[in-house]
């Protein structure tokens, strides 16, 4: 790998993160193009995390899908971009991939709201559920696997949403599904306010049983030992699952604080990701 592109992947993916970790654990022969793709999926994170300008979010965002689609002609400026090439080149993985991922990603950073939980997993299916794709394709996984590579992205993609919600909030955006949280009258700036602490904790509660439901009928289509080339999004599944039941402990107190695995929670949780039987 490239000097400028390997340290430009340290920074994105430092050591001991949950992502360092997902690729750490994945199969050694692909390492290399996972890491660049955990890579890619954060520069598209790393707007909505430090661009308060929403021009300048789109912009950047715009800039990033522009890239890609030059790295598959072969000719990407930035070095990331550069490296995609001989992934995105001879389409071993779809450019349509990257674009559905770049336009979740604006949905995201427009605050275009889902109406319900039905239309909030087709945007976790096009978010993280094709970045997952992606991650398995790049292995070589047969066709009739993909199915559950974008499933398990649509639910890793919900556990997330919800450990990040206090944040969003005060961010000024809400990325869950509306129709429920009318359904308790509630609306995204009551969230954070504690005289609307039960029905928020009724809400969260109803996010978490929506991220259980999914996550049983993405197990579902496992099979008992699945294929090592779902190992990257086995390895954040095994994550979100363990997040799914620290959310479910602390309730309503995640939209003050956040809870978090310690590194070594991280490393165990991904290594026993290799074990799972479904």
């Amino acid at each position: 790998m490239d000097r400028i592109v390997a340290e430009h992947l340290r920074r994105l993916v430092p050591p001991g993160s949950a992502n360092y970790y997902a690729i750490r654990f994945s199969p050694r022969n692909g390492r290399e193009q996972i890491g660049l793709l955990f890579a890619w999926r954060e520069e598209l994170l790393r707007i909505a995390r430090e661009c308060s300008d929403a021009g300048v979010a789109q912009a950047r965002l715009e800039w990033w899908r522009s890239e890609t689609a030059n790295a598959c002609r072969g000719h990407a400026r930035h070095p990331l971009a550069q490296a995609l090439i001989p992934l995105v080149s001879d389409e071993k993985l779809p450019l349509a991939l990257f674009d559905q991922m770049a336009t979740a990603m604006k949905r995201q950073l427009a605050g275009t709201p889902s109406s319900d939980w039905a239309e909030l997993q087709q945007h976790a299916r096009q978010l993280d559920g094709s970045f997952c794709e992606l991650l398995a394709r790049s292995l070589q996984t047969p066709e009739d696997k993909i199915e559950s590579a974008r499933q398990i992205g649509a639910y890793c993609w919900l556990v997330g949403t919800i450990h990040n919600l206090g944040w969003e909030l005060r961010q000024g955006r809400y990325l869950l599904a509306h129709e429920p949280l009318q359904q308790y009258k509630l609306t995204p700036d009551k969230l954070l306010l504690q005289k609307y602490a039960q029905e928020t904790a009724a809400f969260i509660d109803e996010a978490l049983e929506t991220a259980e439901q999914w996550r049983q009928s993405t197990t579902q289509h496992l099979e008992r030992h699945p294929l090592p080339a779902l190992r990257p999004g086995l390895n954040l599944y095994a994550l979100a699952h363990r997040h799914q039941r620290l959310l479910a402990q602390e309730g309503a107190k995640i939209l003050q604080r956040r809870p978090e695995l310690s590194p070594l929670e991280i490393l165990w949780h991904t290594v026993i990701a290799g074990w799972l039987r479904f």
